[in-house]
């Protein structure tokens, strides 16, 4: 068990980035429960569940932009990394890749890493990956670009940079959407 609070806060501050996507809207459904600052950062409409305890604030941002994860991220206890690009000819089953794929795959962690020196107290960071960057055989683009993403907040750590960090190895998550009910007012 960590204690995630920064120096004199009573709440932890939980950062999730991709928090409108499928696992994003389930991290975000399950954490609104708990008595948290809770910080949802997504590209478009994030839900946000009824009775929820946690103070949420909903962040609409292009995370691709320069500076933006940073911004994110700032007064972070714990970071969970969700944001993924999984869309078009580079996706996790196509074979190619795209600009925009590669910055967010890769470039957010770059970025995310690259703000927690400045850190007095680094937050926790949860990645989430694919089971498929534990093989070489066969990787896509898009499994490249999670190894990619896991090597550099391993080096990040292993440099002394940053708290505990895990990169979670999942596999392909598919299903209904139904976890929140409705736009933050």
């Amino acid at each position: 068990e960590f204690d995630l609070c920064s120096k004199g806060c009573s709440k932890p501050r939980v950062v999730v980035l991709g928090a409108s996507g499928f696992l994003g809207s389930a991290v975000i459904s399950e954490l609104a429960l708990l008595p948290i600052q809770l910080r949802a950062v997504a590209r478009s409409r994030t839900l946000v569940p009824d009775g929820a305890q946690a103070d949420i604030e909903v962040c609409t941002v292009d995370l691709a932009e320069p500076g933006a994860v940073t911004k994110a991220v700032d007064g972070a206890d714990a970071i969970i990394h969700l944001a993924a690009d999984i869309r078009g000819e580079g996706a996790w089953r196509a074979a190619g890749s795209s600009e925009r794929q590669e910055q967010v795959n890769v470039g957010l962690m770059h970025e995310l890493v690259g703000s927690l020196p400045s850190r007095e107290i680094p937050p926790v960071v949860v990645f989430a990956s694919t089971l498929q960057a534990e093989s070489a055989a066969g990787q896509n683009v898009y499994v490249q670009q999670k190894v990619a993403a896991e090597e550099a907040l391993g080096k990040a750590t292993a440099g002394g940079v940053g708290a505990p960090r895990w990169c979670l190895p999942l596999s392909t998550l598919f299903g209904l959407q139904l976890f929140c009910s409705r736009v933050p007012t």
